[in-house]
């Protein structure tokens, strides 16, 4: 994960701009994570009947924590929430999309329900507002899930290819990064609320893992 920030630095349009690595933070690893919510604005009243209602959404959907891969690696901007901030993210395989969309679905439920803005629904569905978390249909996101690695307040320069500029593939100064081997075992949901930090696990913990092993990195939502 470090070599693969490091040689980010290469695609910045400002090879001098400073760049936040989220992976280690004073030589300790942090934890990575799938993003299933925006950033909420509760009530402190609401706080609680929120997070319940988080736990049967997630419970209802039986899903049992399962292992996802990865097939890449991009550089991506939030234009709406801060379009100065430019993040470099791994891209989860799409052939996990089923079992992660279930995960945003069962969340936005919950969000819609206590009137919250939906992560990535929002974009998809203009006439959100004639749903409630009994008849929000589910959507098809896989496209969207990464997981963020570093943070940038530069661009990316446009005339170069992140994925291939990381892998170096014609550069021959180091092995190529084959993103495949990385994977992540999906066991639980946390939800912050304020200072406070609630993990809510998935049905068992039986982890469905792909046909061939792969080395697990850090994991929760």
């Amino acid at each position: 994960m470090d070599s693969i920030v490091q040689r980010a630095f290469g695609t910045l349009a400002n090879p001098q701009a400073q760049i936040t690595n989220l992976v280690r933070s004073t030589g300790i690893w942090q934890a990575l994570h799938i993003s299933l919510s925006q950033n909420l604005q509760l009530n402190r009243a609401d706080r609680q009947l929120f997070l319940d209602t988080v736990r049967i959404e997630i419970k209802a959907t039986r899903l049992r924590p399962f292992e996802i891969t990865f097939d890449g690696v991009k550089w991506f901007s939030d234009t709406k929430v801060n379009p100065a901030q430019h993040y470099l993210c791994l891209s989860v395989a799409e052939v996990h999309g089923t079992k992660l969309n279930t995960l945003l679905w069962a969340v936005n439920k919950a969000a819609l329900n206590f009137r919250q803005g939906l992560l990535y629904y929002d974009a998809l569905m203009p006439c959100i507002d004639r749903f409630d978390g009994s008849n929000l249909p589910k959507l098809c996101c896989a496209h969207n899930f990464h997981v963020s690695l570093a943070r940038s307040d530069s661009p990316p320069n446009r005339g170069v290819d992140v994925e291939q500029f990381v892998d170096l593939k014609s550069h021959g100064q180091c092995e190529p990064i084959n993103f495949s081997h990385f994977s992540m075992q999906v066991t639980h949901v946390r939800v912050d609320i304020g200072q406070s930090v609630h993990d809510i696990p998935l049905a068992s913990d039986i982890i469905e893992t792909a046909s061939k092993p792969k080395t697990s990195l850090f994991s929760f939502f």
